[in-house]
């Protein structure tokens, strides 16, 4: 038992470690930081200088390397688009997302183990189909468009009601 758990522990830190890589190289590999982050009619100057001022100019493994450095640390950086530190507003919008993420768990826990259950049951029929049918459709579908269409969906719901 010990050593599974050693195993374990090994391969989330190990999975932690790819996550935190691939994060790091996923925001370097849509361009260059300064110049997406500033407005469109920043002269070539004012990025250089924001480019200077956030350590955009050094190495990449350096940068990777103060990124995580500072995240240890407790340092996430400052919010380019409220211009204060990224942590409070994170922490600040942590309750909300904690309730959202609750209450689809429920709702994925309240649909699908009914419908699991019955489609296992009855293996074949027609509950078993549309079961099976509806858990593709819910991992085949991106999450940012079912929450755009929902949004639109409820949206208009509670414009009707008023």
């Amino acid at each position: 038992m010990q050593r599974y758990f050693l195993f374990r522990t090994g391969q989330s830190i190990l999975q932690f470690i790819g996550v935190v890589c691939l994060a790091f190289g996923m925001l370097r590999m849509t361009g260059d930081p300064a110049s997406l982050m500033m407005s469109r009619n920043a002269t070539p100057a004012d990025v250089a200088a924001f480019r200077e001022a956030m350590g955009f100019n050094r190495p990449v493994p350096v940068q990777f390397v103060d990124w995580v450095g500072k995240a240890l640390h407790g340092d996430f950086g400052n919010s380019t688009h409220f211009r204060s530190p990224a942590l409070p507003i994170v922490l600040q919008r942590l309750p909300a997302t904690m309730g959202l993420a609750a209450f689809g768990l429920l709702v994925a826990v309240l649909l699908g183990l009914p419908i699991g259950l019955i489609g296992g049951s009855n293996p074949g029929s027609l509950l078993d189909s549309l079961g099976r049918f509806m858990a593709l459709l819910g991992q085949s579908i991106p999450n940012f468009w079912l929450g755009l269409i929902l949004i639109l969906i409820f949206a208009q719901h509670g414009l009707r009601r008023r």
